[in-house]
Formats: C-alpha cells, structure tokens, sequence
C-alpha cells in the first residue's frame, strides 16, 4: 500500500522552506512521482524552488531522487544551471549542479 503524501503542496512547501527532513521523508514514499510538481519536468519545478532558495541538501536530494539536472523549463537557456548562476552566487550550488552532469554550453 503507498503513503498518502497528501498534495503536491506538502511537498512544495517543504521544498521551499527548506525543511530537509520533511522534504526526505516525502520523498521516500513510492507514489511521490505522480504528483503534479514532481511529474512537471520531472522533479525541475521542485529542483529550482530548492535553488532559488539556495537550499542545497534540498537540491542534492532531489537530484538524487531522479530530479533532471539539465531540463529546460520554457525557454532554452533555462536549465537548472543558468538559472541558478543567473539567480545567486552560491558556488555549493553550483558546483553541486556541475557535479551532477550539468551542462554547461546548453
């Protein structure tokens, strides 16, 4: 039997509060990949609330839950790399997303 998660909301919010250990414990559950802000670029909606907020173990962990590191969302220079250097300074986050295979001539 999955875990109800609840909404797609729980998780955004958590992602976008920063709150590591709710964010993992949602994650964990089987059925998180049918929700609508997982499912839309497949994790990049999440990927870049955790990275306009520089929350970087947010980031890791959806990275590593499958998270695209090099989907695009609308135009074609809007990967999850340009727009962190575009949105902050933060070179954890950076050299995070570089680490994980971004691209870095999309």
């Amino acid at each position: 039997m999955l875990h109800n998660i609840g909404s797609t909301c729980e998780l955004l919010t958590a992602v976008r509060n920063g709150k590591e250990d709710k964010t993992k414990e949602l994650l964990s559950y089987e059925n998180f990949y049918n929700l609508p802000s997982w499912n839309q670029g497949q994790g990049i909606v999440l990927l870049r609330e955790a990275l306009a907020r520089g929350h970087c173990e947010i980031a890791k962990l959806l990275l590593h839950k499958g998270a695209r590191v090099n989907n695009k969302l609308g135009n074609p220079t809007n990967d999850p790399l340009h727009f962190a250097v575009g949105l902050t300074d933060n070179l954890e986050i950076i050299r995070l997303l570089l680490n994980e295979g971004a691209k870095i001539n999309c």
